[in-house]
Order: C-alpha cells, then structure tokens, then sequence
C-alpha cells in the first residue's frame, strides 16, 4: 500500500469562519454561506478604483453588483462584497481569483452570506479594519488608526492627522485648519498668532490716528 494511500483522509480540514455577529447559529449561516451569490473581497488598496475590481472580478462571471467597504469618513476601507448573478460564479470568483494579485497585490477572497448596508464600515475604530488597526508597520495601499485620528505613534505621521513624503521632505497636513489652532506647538501657528498681533496693533495704530485727524478737523473748525 503506498504512503500516501495510508494518509488518504487524515489531512486536517482548515476550520471554516464563522461570523458570530452575523445572528445566525452555524448551521444557518453555513447554509446560506453555500448557497451565496457573494464574494468577499479583502487586502485591497486603497487606491483601486471600482471599474479596476469589475474588470477583474468579471472574469469569474457576470458582475451582478459591487458594494464597496468604506470607513465612518466615506473613505476606501480597502475591501468590499461582489455579488454575482448565481452560486457557481461566486465560488469560481474564489477557486481561481483568491491570493491572486490586483494591481500588484494579493487579495483574500471568500464567500459570503451577503451584503447589507450596515456591513458597508470595517470593524475597526473609524470604520477601518481591524487587522489595520493592528497593523504596527507602514502599508501606503492601507489606511491606519493614525491616519484617522492622527495619532502620535504613526509610523510616518505626524501628531495632527499629516503625513511625511520622503523624498523632498515636505509635509503635508489633512486639516489645513489645525494650524490656526491656538496653543499648538507649531511654527505655523505661532506665525498666525504673531500676525494676528500685528493686525491688531496696525488696527489699533488706524483707529487712534483717525480720532485724532477728527479732533484736528473739529479743532480747526471752531477756531474758524
């Protein structure tokens, strides 16, 4: 008897994932995971547009629709559900299109018991994903925590939501209007405050040599 008859059907099944927030018991939610018209999509870049997903996913079969993961900001999450017109097609969407690359990076897909609109955000804080939320090195395809919320401990990010480009050192802020913001350590902002300052001055400096251009008129009058 050869050796791999021996071991025929003792290989360990890889467990399949069960959403426990799905509010379905296992066996509901496996049967409706079999029968699914939807695949899920995930490890996208954030910079692959919608018509780059339908072209790639067609090849599979007809694109019924394709519903985009996105965070609480309207922002690309970075996965998203594609739903094809029949069972056969979704699961052809994941023999042959699952670790395969999409613009250059492999994508994890799966079947799915299908999309509603609430499942539109990623899990995370902000609407991310979690396994971003997570992540502690520098993916420029994905969005992080410190991204969103500016973080301090951002790999490449600074305090106030902005990031750093290597390559001519410049920096470049998502919120033009922090640097207005008083008692913020920023060269900028103390700029402002020093503008401000003297606007006030030269504002001040006007009113006071009006009044007294006026009080000259008024003088000049009476002694006429």
């Amino acid at each position: 008897m050869l050796a791999s008859q021996l071991y025929k059907g003792t290989e360990r099944q890889q467990p399949r994932y069960y959403d426990k927030k799905s509010g379905l018991d296992k066996q509901e939610y496996f049967k409706k995971l079999d029968e699914s018209f939807t695949a899920y999509v995930g490890n996208l870049s954030i910079q692959t547009s919608e018509d780059s997903i339908m072209e790639f996913f067609s090849r599979a079969g007809h694109v019924k629709n394709l519903y985009m993961g996105q965070t609480l900001e309207g922002k690309p999450a970075g996965f998203c559900f594609i739903e094809y017109m029949n069972n056969q097609d979704a699961r052809y969407a994941v023999q042959y299109l699952n670790q395969t690359k999409l613009e250059d990076r492999v994508i994890r897909v799966d079947l799915d018991i299908g999309y509603n609109p609430e499942r539109r955000f990623g899990r995370g804080q902000q609407g991310i994903q979690i396994r971003d939320e997570l992540r502690k090195t520098q993916d420029s395809g994905r969005l992080s925590l410190n991204q969103i919320q500016g973080s301090k401990q951002g790999i490449g990010y600074n305090n106030r939501g902005g990031h750093y480009n290597r390559n001519n050192n410049h920096r470049f802020y998502q919120n033009h209007n922090n640097y207005k913001n008083r008692g913020k350590s920023d060269n900028r902002g103390r700029y402002e405050d020093r503008n401000q300052n003297n606007k006030r001055k030269y504002r001040d400096y006007s009113s006071d040599q009006n009044a007294r251009k006026q009080a000259l008129r008024e003088s000049s009058q009476d002694s006429n």
